[in-house]
């Protein structure tokens, strides 16, 4: 920004001092970008180059970082308690350096002005079924929204694509979370329906789509399903 259109940061705190602020991928930060934060998170206000002082009581600032990943990794499979796992990040994070400059990212006297630092465990398999399953049913929606067309995704399905994507996590050091299942979820759900749908040609479109496994390998069926009566309703 220019000198006469102020900082970012203070103008966004100017026309919203009850902001959310989301830093993501905080270890990237060159250490002086860190700077006028000590202020902010010491005192409740930061003052731009023009001199305008903007206040930040009312608002949530959350910084995100992948650093520490795999000591949290190590540590859950070991068993690690809540505390262990959040002391161990904790002193990994004072030591991590720019990758430029190699001076330190998250001094103790910055993470001291965190509020609370929270640690993401890695997903078990039970939580990313349950993610799964959701997922799948959102995936459903939608294409009753567009295609006016109910989806219907056997239990097997469902279970071998939170498998694969558990899986696919761990291989990644945990990186992909469950980002991972909603590239699977879209080739295996979401684009076999197109493709099938398009293979149904013209005619009536049938009321249902139907996904499930046969030896190992998706398939997919289309029928027409009997309006409910009132009473099945």
């Amino acid at each position: 920004h220019g000198h006469d259109q102020g900082g970012r940061l203070v103008n966004d705190l100017l026309a919203d001092p009850y902001g959310v602020f989301l830093l993501d991928e905080a270890e990237k930060a060159h250490p002086e970008v860190w700077r006028p934060f000590y202020n902010l998170f010491d005192e409740g206000w930061v003052v731009d180059q023009r001199g305008v002082k903007a206040f930040a009581e009312r608002a949530i600032f959350i910084l995100t970082s992948n650093e520490g990943h795999e000591i949290v990794a190590r540590l859950s499979a070991q068993g690690a308690s809540s505390e262990e796992i959040l002391a161990a990040v904790k002193e990994h994070l004072t030591e991590v350096r720019h990758r430029q400059s190699q001076l330190r990212v998250f001094p103790p006297e910055f993470l001291a002005r965190m509020s609370r630092i929270l640690v993401f465990r890695p997903l078990s398999s039970q939580a990313m079924l349950e993610v799964c399953r959701k997922m799948v049913a959102e995936t459903a929606t939608r294409w009753q929204e567009i295609r006016q067309q109910e989806v219907v995704v056997s239990e097997e399905l469902v279970r071998q694509l939170a498998e694969e994507g558990h899986l696919l996590n761990q291989q990644s050091n945990n990186k992909e979370g469950a980002r991972i299942l909603a590239h699977l979820i879209r080739d295996r759900v979401e684009e076999r329906l197109r493709g099938d749908a398009v293979k149904e040609g013209e005619g009536p479109r049938p009321n249902v789509a139907e996904l499930s496994l046969r030896n190992g390998a998706v398939q997919t069926r289309f029928y027409m399903r009997p309006p409910r009566t009132p009473q099945e309703s």
